[in-house]
């Protein structure tokens, strides 16, 4: 069939990690049965899509266009744009 393809509404949870090195770890657990109770085992989608193209579809995001932004915070400390250790 269709990659999650359901015939009816199916409830889903939708999981945001701070860090996305841990999706894959994530995703791992949900799929093995260890959680317990009504979670005993999810069947995880999107897991395997990079995190950054993963932004781009959940923001419709699409090119290379600019993306503005407004009202945007940073946490410190800021990265020191002279070094060239800016990860993108």
């Amino acid at each position: 069939g269709i990659y999650g393809f359901r015939e009816a509404p199916t409830l889903m949870y939708k999981v945001s990690l701070f860090n996305p090195s841990h999706v894959l770890r994530a995703a791992a657990i949900c799929s093995s049965g260890t959680l317990p109770g009504n979670f005993a085992r999810l069947q995880p989608y999107e897991s395997h899509i990079p995190f950054l193209a993963q932004v781009m579809v959940d923001y419709n995001l699409v090119g290379m266009g600019w993306v503005n932004l407004s009202g945007v915070k940073f946490r410190l400390p800021l990265p020191d744009i002279t070094s060239g250790d800016i990860v993108y």
